[in-house]
Formats: C-alpha cells, sequence, structure tokens
C-alpha cells in the first residue's frame, strides 16, 4: 500500500505541480487548500506525512503543525514557505517539523526529504 501524503497549501499551482508529482513517484496524495481544510482531512483519515504551506489564511501553518503533533506526534511534518526567516525556521522546528523547504526553488529538495522520511521512490 503506498505512503499517504497530506498536501496543504493555497497556492493552486503548488498544488498540482507537487501533488502530481508525488503521485507519479507512487505516493497516495490528498490536498487541502487551507489550514482548516487540512486539519479536517487529517482527523478524518490517516496519512504517513503532511507537507504545509507556512502563511495561509483561515489557518497558518504554525496551527496546522501544532495540532497534527498533538494528534499523532509521530508523523513527520514537513513546512514548506516562500517567505523564509530564520525567526520562523526555528519557530517550526521547535513545534515539531520534520524540516523547512523554500518554494518553489527548494522542490528538489522537498522531494529528498520526504525519501528520507518515508524511504526511497524511484521517481525522483
Amino acid at each position: 500500500m503506498p505512503e499517504r501524503i497530506l498536501l496543504v497549501d493555497d497556492e493552486e499551482i503548488i498544488l498540482e505541480t507537487v501533488g502530481d508529482d508525488l503521485r507519479e513517484a507512487g505516493y497516495e496524495v490528498s490536498e487541502a487548500r487551507n489550514g482548516v481544510e487540512g486539519l479536517r482531512r487529517f482527523r478524518e483519515n490517516q496519512f504517513d506525512m503532511v507537507i504545509c504551506d507556512l502563511v495561509m489564511d483561515e489557518m497558518d501553518g504554525f496551527g496546522v503543525l501544532k495540532e497534527v503533533k498533538r494528534i499523532s506526534p509521530d508523523t513527520p511534518v514537513i513546512i514548506i514557505t516562500g517567505y523564509p526567516s530564520s525567526k520562523a525556521a526555528k519557530e517550526a522546528l521547535m513545534l515539531g517539523a520534520s524540516e523547512i523547504v523554500v518554494k518553489p526553488s527548494g522542490l528538489g529538495e522537498l522531494f529528498q526529504t520526504i525519501r528520507l522520511h518515508l524511504g526511497p521512490e524511484e521517481v525522483f
């Protein structure tokens, strides 16, 4: 059975491109367009990993990260952001993020991080 990844981002292009790449690699991907929807999906299903944007309306990535770690402390959460700062990165890591990846230039890094946590995939 393929590993299940929840992808939470308010940018449609990220959901499409990253989601499609992950599916091609053999992962089962569910997408959410904001933090509230992402947490609803997380509570309703079991995921092996969460990939979440940091800056979103309604609920930001910090809120998603905190709640995912409260519900399932062992689930890896990768934070992706187009607005990196050392303060935000430190806070996310202190809250339990597995990694901070800068988008879009860090998408190769994102796939390496996924492999690190979920195991190797041939497509990447």
